[in-house]
């Protein structure tokens, strides 16, 4: 009789990140060259020599120095933060982006930090914050072995800009990070959990 009551009692989780393996990846955007201004054509629209302009630390100078980062690059770089498998140019990304306050500002709202967790691998229920939190049966194993890395880049990324953002959007990034830590795979994961 214990034995028919726990096969018939199942732990129930919740899951932020989707479980679907069948999932689409995200799509890349193109490089918007046509958004390039004409003085960084020369570093930006070969593909090879704009890898060197970025890791090299030459693009950020640029924007240091006062050279505006048309809004198109902004978010080209932030989509492909979220999906670059290399990491000196996923942290160059960021570090570009966070140079670019009044963009910040401008241009992170609580769509496209949404956007930004659905192509880390939110599902589009867990990253929905008006949505309630609903466990569902276990699953043996969900994320197979998940590769967090770029999710932790993008958390520690929205810690450091978040001086800078709308108080609407911090609003939303506290929300999905709250969301996102009832799912277990923050516990299993010391860093995110960190």
């Amino acid at each position: 009789a214990i034995m028919r009551t726990e096969a018939a009692v199942t732990e129930k989780r919740w899951y932020f990140f989707d479980t679907q393996s069948t999932a689409s990846k995200p799509q890349r955007t193109p490089f918007p060259t046509k958004a390039v201004p004409e003085n960084w054509k020369k570093e930006l629209v070969d593909p090879k020599t704009r890898y060197h302009t970025f890791v090299s630390g030459y693009a950020e100078d640029m924007i240091t120095m006062g050279n505006k980062l048309p809004d198109e690059l902004f978010l080209w770089m932030l989509d492909e933060a979220c999906l670059e498998a290399s990491d000196p140019l996923q942290k160059t990304y960021l570090s570009i982006i966070t140079v670019c306050k009044e963009q910040v500002t401008r241009l992170l709202t609580p769509d496209l930090v949404r956007k930004v967790f659905q192509s880390l691998g939110g599902s589009p229920i867990g990253t929905e914050i008006t949505q309630k939190v609903v466990p569902v049966s276990k699953l043996a194993d969900p994320f197979g072995s998940g590769d967090w890395a770029r999710l932790l880049s993008l958390i520690n990324f929205f810690g450091h800009i978040s001086k800078f953002l709308q108080k609407k959007t911090r609003t939303s990034i506290i929300c999905m990070l709250l969301r996102m830590s009832v799912d277990h795979v923050v516990y299993e994961n010391v860093d995110l959990l960190d």
